[in-house]
């Protein structure tokens, strides 16, 4: 067990505060708007805001123009089918030349049968249920940038989450990207990452933050701080004075309980 007694003032503050039970967390809206006016019990991630074309089936009422996320038909060889935002309709656009989970600015990024997420900015499985997603990943409806269903439906446009350990991120994330938990879904996904900043600094949501490290506020401002594993020991933990601590929801991966290093 590790000692409790170098604690300064401000840690001090912290853990008073932490001791009283399982503290609520403010969290970071998805779409990057910064920290939310409620609070959380757990920390969760946010994505980007943006507009992209990309894919869905249906054309707003009409027959389809194409196959969703699909070469070939109405398409040319080298396009995919994809869903344009602003009109409601699909489109072909030409296929990228990106794979799963890379980061993506536009659908036209994306290989064919991916979407390119427009909250987390990232290349994702179009899919029809979980027996498509690999890993573990839910199959659940794209959302546009506001955080409102793409149309035209809830079975109609839907994208594979990663499943990803956000103390790791690889696999599946790969560079450029960390793990972050969808509010929404309440699964851990892969998300493009927009500043890089380590441990202790401060965050408007989970991307500004290395990967292993989350954005959340133990009751002194939204601050990156490590995922970790290890109630009992807190070897996980890099800083000596902290301890892995349970959220108030318990988020888990793969049934492992996830936690945050703090003053617990």
């Amino acid at each position: 067990m590790r000692s409790r007694l170098w604690l300064g003032g401000a840690a001090a503050a912290l853990w008073a505060f932490a001791a009283c039970g399982y503290p609520e967390f403010h969290y970071s809206d998805e779409i990057g708007s910064g920290p939310s006016s409620g609070k959380s019990t757990g920390a969760t991630a946010s994505g980007m805001s943006g507009t992209v074309s990309t894919g869905a089936s249906g054309t707003g009422g009409g027959a389809p123009a194409c196959e969703l996320g699909k070469s070939g038909g109405a398409c040319k060889s080298t396009e995919k089918c994809s869903w344009d935002v602003k009109t409601g309709k699909t489109k072909c656009v030409t296929a990228g030349p990106f794979g799963q989970w890379h980061v993506c600015t536009a659908d036209a990024d994306c290989a064919a049968g991916l979407w390119c997420d427009l909250q987390f900015k990232v290349c994702k499985k179009i899919c029809q249920g979980a027996g498509n997603c690999t890993g573990g990943g839910q199959c659940i409806p794209a959302l546009d940038a506001a955080s409102q269903q793409v149309a035209p439906g809830p079975d109609d446009f839907k994208l594979c989450t990663a499943n990803c350990n956000p103390k790791s991120a690889k696999p599946p994330c790969v560079d450029q990207t960390t793990c972050v938990l969808r509010k929404a879904s309440g699964g851990f996904d892969c998300a493009a990452v927009t500043a890089s900043k380590p441990a202790g600094q401060k965050c408007a949501t989970s991307t500004d933050c290395l990967p292993g490290i989350a954005c959340i506020d133990q009751g002194l401002g939204l601050t990156c701080t490590e995922w970790c594993t290890d109630f009992k020991n807190s070897n996980d933990c890099p800083n000596i004075t902290t301890y892995c601590c349970h959220f108030g929801n318990k988020p888990s991966q793969n049934g492992t309980e996830l936690g945050y290093c703090g003053f617990c």
